[in-house]
C-alpha cells in the first residue's frame, strides 16, 4: 500500500517518470493485489503523459482484462484508444471508441471518443464514414464542447468528397450555429474556397473578409490573405491582388505562404515588365526562404531581363485569370495532444475519480 501511495503522490506532483517506476515496483511485488487494476490504469495514464504510447497501451490493455476493473473500464477504453491512435493502430482505436459509444454512452469522455473516431476516418480519407461518424457525434452529444469541431470536420469531409454545395452550406451553417467558435475563421475561409470553386468569386470575397474578422490565428489569417489574393487575380484585379499580397508579406513574413506571396508578386511584376521590383521579390524569396525549391528556379531570372528567356516559373500565362488555381485548403494541427484532446483529460480530478 505504501508503494502505491508513493506512486500516486508522485503522479499528483507531476513527477511522472518516477511514478511509473513505483507503479512497476508495486505490480512486480503484488500482482494479485486488489489495487492492481487501479495501478495498471494509473500507470497507463502516466505513460500516456510521457508519450510512451506502447507502454501505455500495454498497461491499459491489461486493465481491460482485470476482474476488478469494472469501475475504470470505460476510462481505460478511451485512453487505450488514444494510445493506439498515437501508434497508428487506427483499427484498434476505432474498435475501442465504437465499443465505448455502444456500451458507455454516458461516460464523460464518450463525446471525445466519437470525435476521435471521426478524425481517424477523416485522416484516412474515408470521408463518407467520417461524415457519418461526425454526424453521429453531433446528434449524440449536442452540448459537447467539441460539437463545433464535429460540425467543421463534417463539412470538411463533404468538401474532400467533392460535394462543394453541401460543404459550403455546412460551413456557413456552422457560422450561424456557433457564433463564438474559434473555428469560425477557418470555416468562413473554407466556405469561401467552396464558393470560388463553384465560380462565385464575389461571394468568396465576402466570406474571406468575414474570415479575417473572425480569426486571430497567425496561420489562418495568412491562408485567408493568400486565398483572397488568388481570387482577386481570378477577377483580373491585379491592383487589389497586389495590395493583399503586400499585406501578407508585411504581416506574415515567416509564413510558408509568404514564400508563395513573393512568387505571385514577382510574377505579376515580371509580366508587366517591371524588372527591378520583380528582381527584388525573387532575391527576397531566396534570402527569406533559402531552402525554397522555388528560389532555385526563380533567382537566376534577375541576371537576364529578356522575356523570351524567362523560366517556366515566370510563365506569363500562369498568372492570367483563366489559368489561376485556388490554394489547397490546409488541415491545421492535429486536434489531439499527447493526452488525448485536452490536458484536462489527465487532470488530478480525472485520475482521482477513477482511482
Amino acid at each position: 500500500m505504501a508503494t502505491y501511495l508513493e506512486a500516486y503522490s508522485l503522479l499528483m506532483a507531476e513527477n511522472t517518470e518516477k511514478a511509473t517506476h513505483r507503479y512497476a515496483s508495486f505490480l512486480n511485488d503484488w500482482p494479485d493485489d486488489a489495487l492492481a487494476p487501479t495501478v495498471l490504469y494509473q500507470s497507463g495514464l502516466a505513460n500516456l503523459l510521457l508519450e510512451q504510447y506502447d507502454d501505455a497501451a500495454e498497461d491499459l490493455q491489461k486493465t481491460l482484462h482485470e476482474p476488478h476493473a469494472a469501475l475504470i473500464l470505460a476510462s481505460a477504453r478511451y485512453f487505450l484508444g488514444i494510445s493506439k491512435m498515437r501508434t497508428d493502430d487506427f483499427d484498434g482505436a476505432v474498435e475501442l471508441f465504437r465499443a465505448l459509444l455502444d456500451n458507455n454512452r454516458d461516460f464523460e469522455l464518450s463525446d471525445r471518443a466519437a470525435y476521435a473516431w471521426g478524425w481517424i476516418e477523416y485522416t484516412r480519407g474515408n470521408y463518407a464514414m467520417a461524415e457519418e461518424v461526425f454526424d453521429k457525434a453531433i446528434s449524440m452529444f449536442p452540448h459537447s464542447s467539441l460539437t463545433d469541431d464535429s460540425h467543421f470536420y463534417r463539412a470538411a469531409s463533404k468538401y474532400k468528397a467533392g460535394r462543394l454545395i453541401d460543404a459550403g452550406q455546412d460551413f456557413e451553417g456552422m457560422l450561424a450555429l456557433f457564433p463564438d467558435s474559434p473555428l469560425n475563421g477557418k470555416a468562413s475561409l473554407w466556405a469561401g474556397i467552396c464558393s470560388e470553386k463553384m465560380q462565385q468569386p464575389e461571394k468568396a470575397l465576402k466570406l474571406y473578409g468575414s474570415a479575417l474578422q473572425l480569426s486571430s490565428s497567425y496561420d489562418v489569417q495568412a491562408e485567408i490573405l493568400y486565398a483572397l489574393a488568388w481570387t482577386e487575380l481570378g477577377l483580373a484585379d491585379d491592383a487589389a491582388a497586389t495590395v493583399v499580397i503586400d499585406r501578407l508579406i508585411e504581416e506574415f513574413p515567416r509564413s510558408s505562404l509568404a514564400e508563395q506571396a513573393y512568387v505571385l508578386r514577382g510574377r505579376l511584376n515580371y509580366a508587366k515588365g517591371l524588372w527591378e521590383p520583380a528582381t527584388r521579390d525573387l532575391l527576397a524569396l531566396g534570402t527569406t526562404f533559402p531552402t525554397s525549391d522555388m528560389a532555385d528556379d526563380a533567382l537566376p531570372v534577375h541576371h537576364e531581363h529578356r522575356p523570351g528567356q524567362q523560366s517556366q516559373f515566370l510563365d506569363q500565362q500562369s498568372i492570367s485569370g483563366s489559368k489561376l488555381r485556388m490554394p489547397i485548403v490546409r488541415e491545421g494541427h492535429h486536434p489531439f495532444n499527447a493526452a488525448g484532446t485536452a490536458p484536462s483529460f489527465l487532470s488530478k480530478g480525472q485520475i482521482h475519480a477513477d482511482g
